[in-house]
């Protein structure tokens, strides 16, 4: 019985730490993605901004919500919403991933 209460606890655990998927969107047409978890800080790849278009966050449950910014290290906050989000400012360095469903 304990065994079985363990096991359900640890697979509770992994589903509240589920990843989600965060994709950028190029205004050439191209992509990025990575793995990402909510309340965590991501800087963009390569470590500099390029012209981010759509900015997206997707878990096993739909869409989710994000920040981005225009330093490093979740600084000097540029947009907030739910992705999809088209970007109105489009130098981005770090997004910070508010939900993921």
């Amino acid at each position: 019985m304990l065994v079985r209460s363990f096991a359900i606890l640890c697979a509770t655990a992994s589903l509240a730490m589920a990843a989600c998927s965060l994709k950028y969107i190029y205004a050439d047409g191209t992509t990025s993605i990575r793995e990402v978890q909510a309340d965590e800080c991501y800087t963009v790849p390569a470590g500099r901004p390029r012209d981010v278009d759509t900015v997206l966050v997707v878990g096993l449950n739909g869409y989710g919500s994000v920040e981005t910014y225009g330093k490093r290290g979740c600084r000097d906050l540029l947009e907030t919403g739910q992705t999809p989000l088209k970007v109105t400012k489009p130098q981005i360095y770090s997004a910070y991933i508010l939900s993921c469903p």
